[in-house]
């Protein structure tokens, strides 16, 4: 309702003007010491695994994917469902289109529903029974046709490609997170901490910065992550060290269409890293990669990956930073 105005009173007299004070700034607190937050709080052993192999072209704006996942739910279960998010509305609108091409059990290939344009329903023969693991194995297609302000966008000389595995939306003690998609620039999947192996194979020239550390056979291995996601493109890159309080090694690259010093940000993702875990506890990594590629702006965390935009050296990276201890 609207206020009703105060009726004026000839006893009661209009007060003399006070002088504004001005706001004095408060000095930040700095930790004294290392934060006492114990140790890490061990991961789920039951967390699935994902294991699979990517091949990612750029020129053509195509990814053609192939992954496994062992599964134990702590509920029984009828099916299982993934979700596609590449199809969600903000990126759907720009032609993003993810597409399952063969599901397999153990048993063989077996036929899968398409719910909705991120919901998969697979039918599990029998069902099953909560603490029994089940392997799914999936390949996909996944085409970007152009650049966006997003998670993923794709231009011929590079890709962002951000939650863009067939993922599990599993809530331990809840079942099936299956609310409809958002088109939410930033924060708006859920998944279970899970344990990734992927292989990504792209054309002679380019570089990979993805969740994780790489092996030589190009394999990128994060544990203990809730997504994997990665950029691709031609980058000037720069590696340090930072000590959080154990040692983590982090990677920059910065587009070569980029002006941007890759030291600069670099600089500012050790300091971070070094401040926060001093108070707020370890980061629970060995790794951290960071792409700034164009057409983006501020940045989306991902664990171990981060995406920035052209000059976001200042406050977007220590917030994305930040998102490494308060991830999902």
């Amino acid at each position: 309702p609207t206020p009703t105005a105060l009726p004026t009173s000839p006893f009661v007299s209009t007060p003399e003007p006070v002088a504004t004070r001005t706001a004095t700034a408060v000095p930040i607190p700095q930790p004294e010491g290392p934060c006492d937050a114990g140790p890490l709080a061990l991961a789920n052993p039951d967390r699935p695994i994902y294991r699979g192999s990517l091949v990612v072209d750029p020129a053509t704006h195509r990814v053609e994917g192939f992954v496994s996942v062992v599964f134990m739910p702590d509920l029984d279960v009828e099916a299982l469902y993934v979700r596609l998010w590449p199809n969600g509305p903000r990126t759907s609108q720009g032609g993003v289109v993810m597409e399952l091409t063969n599901v397999s059990f153990e048993s063989g290939p077996v036929p899968f529903d398409i719910v909705e344009p991120t919901i998969v329903r697979i039918n599990i023969p029998g069902g099953l029974d909560a603490g029994t693991s089940i392997e799914v194995e999936m390949s996909f297609e996944l085409v970007v046709p152009t650049e966006l302000k997003a998670r993923l966008s794709g231009r011929e000389d590079y890709m962002r490609l951000g939650t863009m595995l067939p993922i599990l939306p599993w809530e331990p003690g809840q079942g099936w997170a299956l609310d409809p998609a958002t088109s939410l620039f930033a924060e708006s999947v859920s998944s279970p901490v899970a344990d990734y192996a992927i292989q990504v194979q792209v054309p002679e020239g380019y570089d990979v910065l993805a969740s994780g550390i790489v092996d030589h056979d190009g394999v990128w291995r994060v544990e203990a992550a809730r997504d994997f996601s990665l950029s691709v493109g031609r980058f000037r890159t720069i590696t340090g060290s930072a000590m959080a309080p154990e040692p983590v090694v982090v990677t920059v690259g910065v587009h070569e269409t980029v002006d941007d010093d890759p030291q600069v940000y670099l600089d500012k993702i050790i300091a971070s890293l070094e401040q926060f875990s001093s108070r707020w506890g370890q980061y629970p990594w060995p790794s951290l990669t960071f792409a700034v590629t164009p057409n983006l702006s501020g940045g989306i965390e991902f664990p171990t990956h981060i995406m920035q935009g052209p000059n976001t050296q200042g406050r977007v990276t220590s917030h994305e930073v930040g998102h490494m201890f308060f991830y999902s």
